[in-house]
């Protein structure tokens, strides 16, 4: 209804729940040429602006882990435990973690994706653990919970650079759920 009417947005995640649903949507702001996007306010953080410059420099050398842990206590959000508003571990905050690793290894394409976890009593995924294997022996690995409060958003990506090894870690300060 906004982009018939012209007017760009700027959508909550999930953008939508199943490929269709993405695909009527950019044709729509394609059709009525305005912007689109998913609100992932994390990408406008300075320290993505800063890892992204390096990656870009090539400064890291070659990553080859990413791990990231996200849990907040979210079990008592309807939004996050109904299946009908895109709750679940992975679609409410595992997003974060995927399109960290995506910035990681450069928007390419993992080659598997190895998914395992619990479902909360409403049918969606409560905890999850995912693998994401890439080429030339790399992968992310983002770990996700909708029950800790107390748990520390947190990033680590490892990296290979004039055969040495080395890593990043980044981790929130952010203590609102």
């Amino acid at each position: 209804m906004c982009m018939e009417k012209g007017k760009n947005v700027l959508c909550e995640k999930p953008l939508a729940m199943n490929l269709t649903e993405v695909n009527e949507l950019i044709s729509a702001a394609r059709k009525h040429n305005v912007f689109l996007m998913e609100a992932f306010w994390s990408r406008f953080f300075p320290v993505y602006e800063k890892i992204r410059s390096l990656l870009n420099q090539k400064a890291l050398g070659e990553v080859k882990i990413v791990r990231a842990e996200f849990g907040v206590n979210l079990l008592h959000v309807p939004r996050s435990v109904e299946k009908e508003l895109g709750g679940g571990a992975l679609l409410d905050i595992g997003c974060y973690c995927i399109q960290f690793a995506l910035m990681a290894f450069g928007g390419e394409k993992p080659e598997s994706i190895t998914a395992k976890g619990f479902l909360h009593e409403t049918g969606v995924d409560e905890t999850v653990t995912v693998i994401l294997q890439y080429s030339g022996k790399r992968q992310a690995v983002p770990n996700l919970h909708l029950f800790d409060s107390n748990a520390k958003p947190s990033c680590d990506m490892w990296h290979k650079r004039n055969d040495s090894d080395s890593f990043i870690h980044v981790v929130s300060n952010n203590n609102n759920s």
